[in-house]
């Protein structure tokens, strides 16, 4: 994606920081998912960016849940019981510690009753540094 102006960085907008290529997720720590989606099922895209604090759990969890549709080494889970994504968030951010490992793509319905499934950042970094270069 290219802006027509540049974004001007300062107190509250900065890059986005990556993980190194295939670094380990960090799971069962406090994560921030960012999102312009519903706040509930059938709800309305957000007028204002909501944050969730929401866990990211290990392999073996999202597999009980999502079983060969879940693959460990391009997707990572996260959030459920309430909390986590719905409809208008996908391609949003999972921070853990500032840094992005999850870009959303696809969760269960109604929103947030289990983990919601997201890319893997760390697994593509390379090509995000090839194509990006960054």
């Amino acid at each position: 994606m290219e802006m027509e102006e540049p974004f001007i960085f300062g107190e509250t907008v900065n890059p986005a920081k990556l993980p190194e290529h295939d670094a380990p997720t960090p799971v069962l720590q406090d994560s921030l998912l960012f999102g312009w989606g519903y706040d509930h099922v059938n709800g309305t895209v957000a007028e204002i960016l909501q944050k969730v604090d929401i866990s990211v759990y290990p392999v073996a969890t999202c597999k009980h849940y999502f079983a060969s549709n879940f693959s460990e080494v391009s997707h990572i889970c996260a959030g459920g019981g309430g909390k986590g994504q719905c409809s208008g968030d996908s391609g949003s951010a999972l921070t853990v510690d500032g840094v992005q490992y999850g870009i959303v793509s696809w969760s269960d319905k109604p929103c947030a009753t289990t983990p919601g499934v997201m890319t893997r950042v760390a697994s593509f970094r390379n090509w995000i540094a090839d194509h990006a270069g960054i």
